[in-house]
């Protein structure tokens, strides 16, 4: 029974890699990355934050970006954006308390705040500072 389980669970590992685009060569890539500060809202651990490309159009726009604890908050980063327009567009996180996370991911939306604002346009590539932001509550209704 424990050898199916694990069978199972090697299974869906691999399926689920082998579903997401792996990107071989970084010389036309670039590493874009920002800083979040989340204390006024529900969690306190950032998972990741999604990078959206606005221009040019593409079938993939969404890039996913790494976070870390760092300076009272996290730093965000991606290191395969390509050229183009791009901006942070979400971030997700937990509330947890040492290793221990509820189970309840929230998600937070930078909001549409017009494509320039936030965004930051890769022309060649190399390192770009994508912003610092300060995540709040906002009533929703």
């Amino acid at each position: 029974m424990l050898k199916r389980l694990l069978l199972l669970c090697a299974m869906l590992l691999l399926a689920s890699c082998a579903s997401v685009e792996q990107i071989k060569d970084f010389q036309d890539r670039s590493l874009g990355y920002g800083w979040l500060d989340i204390k006024e809202v529900d969690g306190n651990r950032l998972h990741a934050v999604s990078i959206y490309q606005f221009r040019p159009q593409t079938d993939r726009p969404y890039f996913p970006a790494r976070a870390l604890p760092f300076k009272d908050g996290f730093l965000y980063f991606s290191m395969v954006l390509p050229n183009g327009s791009h901006r942070p567009v979400s971030a997700s996180g937990q509330t947890c308390i040492g290793i221990l996370c509820g189970n309840t991911v929230y998600q937070y939306s930078f909001g549409k705040q017009g494509d320039e604002i936030g965004g930051v346009v890769i022309k060649s590539p190399g390192v770009y500072w994508m912003g610092a932001y300060k995540l709040k509550k906002v009533k929703t209704g």
